[in-house]
């Protein structure tokens, strides 16, 4: 059965490089390619949380790529947002943990 889980992983891998010399977008859209296959495989996996967070993680390096490239967002108002944000994140773990 780990075989199956495998050549799916595999699989997403190939169509994604396929896709990428297709479009010739290398950067960063590797990152979205090799976060989807790792997302599904987890995800097979019964890792369901992990597949999440590994596909989410994948998915903002080209979405802060975009937004600053096309300056949507200026830096200096996003990092404080984003340092804010994890603070929070960070914060609720902890407090989730204790429960």
């Amino acid at each position: 059965m780990h075989t199956k889980k495998s050549g799916i992983f595999a699989g997403i891998m190939l169509i994604g490089l396929g896709i990428l010399v297709f479009t010739g977008w290398w950067w960063p859209g590797i990152m979205l390619v090799i976060g989807t296959a790792l997302g599904v495989d987890k995800f097979l996996q019964g890792q369901i949380k992990e597949a999440i967070g590994l596909f989410l993680l994948f998915l903002a390096i080209p979405t802060a790529v975009f937004i600053f490239t096309n300056n949507i967002i200026p830096l200096t108002i996003f990092a404080p947002i984003l340092l804010i944000g994890i603070g929070g994140l960070v914060i609720g773990r902890s407090l989730l943990n204790r429960a």
